[in-house]
């Protein structure tokens, strides 16, 4: 797994422990009855004092009040939906069970949130059975500690993520964008569809007429395995390129989910003009195309063969965040027909990217 995966784990758990989760409303609101259980455990305490002097001088016992405080700590705890509370921690466990199985057991902050969370959950299931001063003590207490360890964790995120994906500062001329491809790629692969995110990227630059010397793309991170790309550009640049990535990612899955068969983008500009709708989206950029078909012409046919190369046969697909994916049903199948097709089909192959 890259960073950008576990990322993507980190930040879902993130969510999970936001102070707007429900889950995480309940038990903030247990554990902010730390001053009634403190109430409780001092009177717990004086009675129990009162009760041996009681034994020794025989005086009478001044019985403080133990029912405000638990009634308090009660009615925070009893108007919780039970079928929440399960669920939310259920959610909770299985995300912490993600993580710590790509970071490990031993040495980070999520090792010991596990247990932490199965004593909280063991307190509130004992407290509904037997619902006890002692019992309800023990719910609030576990619950702030619940508090502060996810407290911690989202401090660890925070600094995790700054450490994973670097921010750097750019004009309003630029703009950036995420690509994650979920597949493994062999290192003659992965470098190939870099070169096909660039030679996307200066065919645009070259049809909007934009120095690509004065706007080159950039990089701000890259990580091989699957790949994942964090970039910027121009910004005209970048639109037009985002748009191209979601049109043909969706006309691939599109015929497979209909048609049940791999079908790249033709090398024909009347059917890929249909398909990425070049000239519409030129003139909407602002670009005049009456007196650039032959340009266009020629650049559809190499966007083209640079997309199919990028994102046929790739079922999974992030873009900035936005994840474009087949049913899991179709997944595999998806993935070994293209193999197939792959091999026999001359269209995709990286020698033919720059034919015209």
């Amino acid at each position: 797994m890259n960073s950008y995966q576990l990322l993507v784990k980190l930040e879902k758990f993130g969510n999970l422990i936001d102070t707007e989760n429900p889950i995480m409303k309940i038990i903030r609101s247990i554990a902010d009855s730390r001053r009634d259980a403190t109430i409780l455990i001092n009177n717990l305490a004086t009675i129990a004092g009162h009760t041996f002097q009681e034994k020794s001088k025989q005086s009478s016992q001044i019985t403080p009040d133990l029912e405000s405080p638990f009634s308090n700590i009660r009615s925070r705890i009893t108007q919780i939906p039970l079928k929440e509370i399960f669920v939310g921690i259920s959610n909770l466990e299985d995300s912490i069970d993600e993580v710590v199985l790509e970071l490990g057991k031993s040495s980070n902050p999520f090792a010991g949130l596990r247990s932490n969370l199965e004593t909280f959950n063991s307190s509130y299931d004992s407290f509904l059975k037997n619902n006890s001063y002692g019992q309800a003590i023990n719910i609030v207490y576990s619950a702030n500690s619940l508090v502060e360890n996810f407290e911690s964790i989202l401090q660890f995120i925070l600094s995790l993520k700054a450490n994973l994906i670097k921010h750097i500062e750019y004009g309003e001329s630029y703009q950036e964008v995420t690509i994650f491809l979920n597949s493994n790629y062999s290192y003659r692969d992965f470098i190939q569809k870099l070169d096909a995110i660039q030679e996307i990227y200066s065919e645009i630059c070259l049809l909007m007429s934009i120095s690509e010397s004065e706007f080159p793309l950039q990089i701000i991170k890259i990580e091989s395995g699957s790949l994942f790309v964090k970039i910027f550009g121009e910004a005209k640049v970048i639109d037009l390129f985002l748009g191209f990535i979601k049109d043909t990612v969706s006309f691939f899955h599109r015929k497979f989910t209909n048609e049940g068969k791999i079908e790249a983008l033709s090398k024909k500009s009347e059917a890929l003009e249909k398909i990425l709708a070049l000239n519409i989206k030129l003139e909407q950029a602002g670009i005049d195309t009456s007196e650039s078909k032959e340009l266009i012409s020629k650049s559809v046919v190499i966007l083209a063969s640079n997309l199919n190369y990028l994102l046929l046969g790739e079922p999974e697909i992030e873009l900035n965040g936005e994840l474009m994916s087949l049913d899991s049903k179709l997944k595999e199948k998806y993935l070994s027909g293209s193999r197939g097709y792959l091999l026999t089909s001359n269209d995709s192959k990286p020698k033919d990217m720059n034919e015209g």
